[in-house]
């Protein structure tokens, strides 16, 4: 024999009590920093590479590319040190602490990351620089001209 259950109006309604929150010291409001010292650098399924976002990072602080091949090819990607320039005079302005190619090979439908770090003294300002993608079958180059780079004070 099957038991009986009270219809659904008939089924006794059970109330939570409110849970109280605990309080506590006040808390401040965060205070949104500029800095962005991550970009994402995409080679699409065609080779093509759009302008990554501009970088923001202080003296002494990282630089970190984050490399979507989405291409079903094989890229090296270079960033030359030397080939930054200050971005409102064009001369040739090195904020990071090497002189040394930063470069990964990227393998097809792969992802890496390259890392630099500001030196102490870089000059706070907007830099450009190039960032060139060598196809490894063909051998072609794919250049993303001019990414922004900017620096600022690390002190707050």
């Amino acid at each position: 024999m099957a038991k009986t259950t009270a219809s659904k109006k008939q089924r006794r309604q059970v109330v939570r009590k409110p849970v109280k929150k605990k309080t506590g010291p006040a808390q401040t409001a965060a205070i949104p920093t500029p800095l962005a010292v991550l970009t994402r650098v995409k080679i699409d399924k065609n080779g093509n590479v759009p302008h990554p976002d501009t970088v923001i990072s202080l003296q002494t602080g990282p630089i970190v590319w984050l490399v979507f091949n989405q291409s079903s090819v094989d890229h090296t990607v270079t960033i030359d040190p030397n080939k930054f320039f200050d971005a409102s005079t064009h001369q040739p302005d090195n904020p990071l602490n090497t002189e040394n190619l930063i470069s990964r090979s990227v393998p097809a439908k792969q992802k890496r990351v390259l890392i630099g770090v500001i030196r102490d003294d870089a000059d706070q300002i907007s830099y450009g620089y190039d960032i060139t993608m060598k196809n490894q079958i063909t051998g072609a180059l794919v250049k993303a001209i001019d990414p922004d780079l900017d620096v600022v004070d690390p002190k707050p």
